[in-house]
Parts: structure tokens; sequence; C-alpha cells
């Protein structure tokens, strides 16, 4: 993916990460445009934690993760489970819908998300993989 691909709404956090909001401010958008490296992922991990810091608690988060052209690292999955149970301690309800790639990576991200991210979050945040953008975007608003 190159600069060009990205809507004029999206904000560059890192040189491999942006973000954005939609829907009226209700869902954040995170992509990433390659495997990001650590300092990428730092960059999304602050960003989300601002996000959640801002919330009210028991408030609702609602994200998307395009990670299309990712691949899940030791340190994203690490950093992952934080912020589930960041989400958790401050009663957030969080849903996020991951776009991932048809391929053995977007498998293995599946298998992340659906066995090991389900069992942290204790039913208070719930994902959910897909291969289309779109079909996550109407999953999560069926949210609101």
């Amino acid at each position: 993916m190159n600069t060009q691909d990205l809507q004029s709404s999206a904000i560059r956090i890192s040189e491999n990460a942006t973000f954005e909001w939609i829907d009226d401010h209700r869902i954040v958008v995170f992509t990433t445009l390659q495997t990001p490296t650590r300092h990428d992922i730092d960059a999304w991990m602050k960003k989300v934690l601002e996000i959640l810091n801002d919330l009210e608690e028991g408030g609702s988060y609602l994200a998307l993760y395009d990670l299309r052209y990712s691949f899940l690292s030791p340190y994203a999955r690490q950093q992952s489970q934080h912020l589930i149970e960041l989400a958790k301690r401050k009663k957030v309800t969080g849903y996020f819908a991951s776009v991932v790639g048809n391929n053995v990576f977007g498998q293995v991200m599946t298998f992340f998300v659906n066995f090991t991210l389900s069992r942290i979050g204790d039913k208070t945040s719930v994902g959910m993989c897909f291969t289309s953008r779109e079909e996550a975007l109407a999953w999560l608003r069926e949210k609101f």
C-alpha cells in the first residue's frame, strides 16, 4: 500500500501506521501500511492508550485494525494483551474488528484474536477477524 491509498482523514502516527475516526467519532480505524516496527507498535499503543484514557469508566471502544499488510510479532501480541487488560480494569466494553490477509499470516492473527485475546478480556472485549474491511465495519456498526 502506498500513501496515495490513504484516505485524506487518516493521520499518520508513525512511518507505517495511521489512524482516523469514522462514523461521527464512534469508530477508530488503525491501519498498518506494512509490517510494523517496534516504533510503529509503540506509536499505535500510545494512541490507543490516549483514546482509552479519554473514555469514561464503563464506556465503549469500537476499533477496526486493518492489519492486511502486517504480521503479528511477539511484541505486538504482548502490547495487544496489555491493552485488553487496561480496558478490563477500566470496565470499558470493547469491540474490535481486525482485517487480516486471506493467507497463513491472517490465519495466525485470527487464532490469536479468537483464542488468546478473548480469554484475557473476560467478555468485556470482543474481537473478530475479517478478510474484508466492509464486513468488519458492518459488524462494528451493529454495536451502536
